[in-house]
């Protein structure tokens, strides 16, 4: 019973991961896009940044100097879920085959 559990326990955490992931690749993507408007506006153009449900006017280096630390933060928690991702999905194999092995199937 206790592999069950552990592989029970082992799946719900795999299943958040993934939703992570895609979350992570929404985010993403949404940072790219904001990014590619950015690029072609004119200097003068003002830009705003929301922050909560307001927006502030911020200045240009101030957003693109944003958007790439935030590129460089979901790159990294890209990788680390990816990472988790793959330690969850042996752990799985293991413990099935573990189950497997004491079933004698």
């Amino acid at each position: 019973m206790e592999l069950q559990e552990q592989w029970n326990s082992y799946n719900r955490d795999l299943r958040s991961v993934k939703i992570a992931l895609n979350n992570t690749e929404r985010e993403s993507r949404l940072n790219a896009v904001t990014s590619s408007q950015i690029v072609p506006l004119p200097p003068t153009v003002p830009l705003y940044r929301s922050v909560g449900k307001a927006f502030v006017r911020t200045a240009r280096d101030k957003v693109e100097s944003l958007l790439i630390k935030e590129k460089e933060d979901l790159e990294k928690a890209y990788k680390d879920l990816s990472d988790r991702e793959e330690y969850l999905t042996r752990r799985m194999n293991s413990n099935m085959s573990n189950l497997k092995d004491l079933t004698g199937q």
